[in-house]
């Protein structure tokens, strides 16, 4: 394919240059012209090529052996943290609540008021449940470097501190829950229910990323090809392939008299 790639690149240098050249003569005939006052306005000739559809003929001689490469599944990695946060989140939230209403400060309702809430009312469970999926989302995102590991899965120490991480800055130090975990026994119960959590979430995300990969194989096939036509009568019909293109030569500006007449 090397081979195919520089009879292109010939071709549309080829092209270039020659309307380059042509209109840089064009442009010395400015002097040719200024000589004279009669012909100094004449308009200049001026080359611009169009639209220009190509066919290169080449045929296939031979298989060479296959390269494999390894590249990650960004469109399933992105998919799958999606899925993942959501239901760590929710795993996450109720851990919480059930370590929280099986304390000794379960009695106290008006200091686990909040906690009841989210117990008892399924839109507002929905509700911070999503609120806590998004916080995850970005924890990982943040981490996607370190996240996956080199056989293309998940590191399961990375997304479990940022399921901690996350637990604590909007569960545990949550500035609405700071009377639930104030004094000795609120600090005994915010430790308590970060063990809970944290064996929770321990427990779960091995079954989670068991089976998940995002390591997808890619196979390159190396060929070997020629162009030339005494070589390609020898070759079968079905050997031959046909590479067709469209090019559209960008140059300089054609409004060449104008050129002329700054450079006076």
């Amino acid at each position: 394919m090397a081979q195919l790639q520089s009879i292109i690149s010939s071709v549309l240098r080829d092209v270039l240059v020659a309307q380059h050249e042509a209109n840089i003569y064009s442009m010395s005939l400015c002097e040719s012209y200024r000589k004279d006052g009669h012909t100094e306005l004449f308009p200049l000739p001026a080359i611009a090529i169009g639209e220009m559809e190509l066919e290169i003929r080449y045929g296939i001689k031979a298989v060479a052996a296959q390269s494999i490469q390894f590249e990650i599944n960004y469109p399933l990695l992105r998919k799958t943290v999606r899925k993942l946060t959501a239901q760590l989140a929710k795993v996450m939230l109720e851990s919480v609540i059930n370590s929280i209403l099986s304390s000794p400060l379960a009695a106290d309702k008006e200091r686990i008021k909040l906690i009841e809430q989210l117990s008892t009312q399924t839109e507002i469970n929905r509700k911070f449940s999503s609120f806590l999926d998004q916080k995850l989302q970005d924890s990982v995102i943040g981490q996607f470097t370190n996240l996956l590991k080199d056989d293309g899965g998940i590191s399961s120490k990375v997304l479990r501190s940022c399921v901690m991480q996350t637990g604590n800055e909007e569960l545990l130090y949550h500035p609405e829950l700071i009377n639930l975990f104030e004094g000795a026994e609120g600090q005994k119960l915010r430790k308590q229910t970060y063990t809970d959590l944290e064996k929770s979430i321990g427990d779960i995300i091995p079954q989670l990323i068991k089976e998940v990969n995002f390591k997808r194989k890619r196979i390159f096939p190396s060929v070997d090809v020629t162009v030339a036509a005494d070589e390609l009568a020898k070759l079968p019909e079905e050997c031959i392939q046909s590479f067709r293109f469209k090019v559209i030569p960008r140059n300089m500006p054609l409004n060449l008299t104008d050129v002329g007449e700054d450079n006076d």
